[in-house]
């Protein structure tokens, strides 16, 4: 009879350490989600300064190019495939970020910028 264990044992036991993974467990989880948005933020933010950059570039040779020669405007027409190609690839990653957040991420972000 002296083995027999009561509940009450097993909860001073076993409770605080339950206590403590499950409160590991949902701090590790946040701190992963608020990294992961923000490092998709930072990239995608990086993506859409460069792709303006490319884009200025491009509306500064083409002001240059109107009684030039051919070769830059097949340069601009490869800047402007270069530019929709980095917009697509941050589409892509906005619809990986929605896929990765379950469509939180425009909430989080509102409640952030107030």
């Amino acid at each position: 009879m002296d083995k027999v264990i009561q509940i009450p044992d097993v909860v001073w036991l076993w409770g605080p350490g339950v206590l403590i993974l499950l409160l590991g467990y949902f701090a590790f989880r946040s701190f992963a989600k608020y990294i992961g948005t923000h490092f998709l933020e930072d990239f995608l933010k990086s993506q859409r300064k460069q792709a303006d950059a490319i884009s200025e570039l491009a509306q500064i040779l083409k002001s240059q190019i109107k009684n030039e020669e051919i070769s830059r405007r097949e340069l601009l027409l490869v800047l402007k495939v270069q530019r929709q190609e980095i917009q697509n690839l941050s589409g892509k990653f906005e619809e990986l970020k929605q896929i990765i957040l379950g469509g939180k991420y425009e909430t989080e972000l509102s409640s952030h910028q107030r």
